[in-house]
């Protein structure tokens, strides 16, 4: 992996760019559209651009509903992990 540049504002990550060593464009990933659940600043819309030699791929996902520490589920991620 190569360099990472990020920018921000207001102390918000506005974008991420990801390069390989050779310093080629790998992917970038802009964040918008911010709400704030339970006192942190969460994105609900993220473009992804990943690029590759045959051009590029676009790939948004969307965030509704957004909960943080959301009580009542944690059966859901209490498990062991596997040994190595």
């Amino acid at each position: 992996m190569g360099k990472v540049i990020m920018s921000n504002l207001d102390k918000k990550l506005q974008a991420i760019a990801f390069y390989n060593p050779n310093n080629d464009l790998l992917s970038k990933q802009f964040y918008k559209n911010y709400i704030n659940v339970s006192g942190c600043e969460i994105p609900t819309e993220i473009t992804q651009i990943n690029y590759h030699d045959q051009g590029q791929n676009y790939q948004v996902t969307s965030y509704k509903n957004v909960v943080i520490n959301e009580k009542g589920n944690e059966i859901i991620y209490d498990y062991k992990l596997p040994d190595l």
